[in-house]
């Protein structure tokens, strides 16, 4: 059996001009780089950093039954929920236009955060994946191998991102993603020799 847990803690300034819906585990893995204009540069969020949760924890283990000779695996991983950041709306305008004093649109015009210290939370996730796992002999010609995994055991569908009202989240609070995968069923053989 193996378990590890992680406990987050951050704060500074980190690149969030346009996306936040990349969800890997740790900071910062990924994001676009592609910039519609220089207003998405502007960085006034200090605070905690992108895909950060406060806590994780995964435990595994495996255990084989007796008599019946069958490997029975076990993955459970919980995470606390990774920030995301709602944008304002700054209006604009184009380089020809009125009036005079707004910003001028280069491309996109999100460029605020309603409250970078404080950023939303989304909800907890907890997914159990199961495995079993039989080997059947072929008298000295090796083994055929059947293995059932269901994963999302539970089908789980915590909310995995949300609008934050760029681009393209533009409605703050509406789901856009929840846990991948719903429940699968896999079912594999395999021939050992």
């Amino acid at each position: 059996m193996l378990a590890s847990a992680l406990f987050s803690w951050s704060d500074g300034f980190a690149m969030r001009p346009v996306r936040q819906d990349f969800n890997f585990e740790g900071p910062m893995v990924m994001d676009t780089t592609f910039l519609a204009g220089l207003n998405q540069t502007i960085n006034n969020m200090k605070g905690p950093l992108p895909h950060t949760q406060k806590f994780e924890f995964k435990l595994s283990g495996s255990y084989r039954i007796p008599k019946v000779e069958v490997d029975l695996g076990l993955r459970f991983r919980y995470n606390s929920g990774r920030p995301l950041w709602p944008l304002e709306t700054i209006p604009v305008i184009t380089q020809w236009g009125y009036p005079n004093g707004v910003v001028v649109n280069t491309g996109d015009n999100y460029i605020v955060s309603i409250d970078p210290t404080k950023p939303w939370y989304l909800p907890h996730e907890k997914v159990v994946d199961l495995r079993l796992d039989k080997a059947f002999s072929l008298k000295g010609a090796g083994y055929i191998r059947l293995a059932v995994d269901i994963l999302n055991l539970f089908n789980e569908h915590a909310v995995t991102n949300a609008g934050y009202g760029g681009a393209h989240e533009p409605q703050i609070g509406r789901v856009s993603g929840i846990t991948y995968p719903s429940r699968k069923i896999r079912l594999s053989f395999s021939y050992e020799f």
